[in-house]
């Protein structure tokens, strides 16, 4: 399974970043550990979702490294943000 992360481009949830569970035709099921969880997955159309390119490192070894659970997608969200917040105060 490839590690795909986005960032939802339009809707309420403009900005958010999301994991993607699967994708089926047009639409991403997508993911964040909080409130939509892996048994609860939101229905995205790709044309509303951007597809985030060149994870940290620190993110990618999470995934090769934990069990993949709600836990882990929130924490994986959280040290992207993180690590984007360290590139734009340099």
């Amino acid at each position: 399974m490839e590690l795909r992360f986005v960032r939802s481009l339009a809707g309420h949830d403009k900005d958010e970043i999301y994991y993607v569970l699967k994708e089926e035709g047009d639409y991403f099921f997508l993911v964040n550990g909080k409130n939509k969880t892996l048994d609860r997955a939101k229905r995205k159309k790709k044309k509303h979702s951007q597809i985030i390119k060149n994870l940290p490192e620190e993110v990618t070894k999470l995934f090769e490294t934990e069990t993949f659970n709600d836990e882990l997608i929130k924490r994986s969200i959280k040290t992207y943000l993180r690590r984007l917040e360290c590139q734009k105060q340099m």
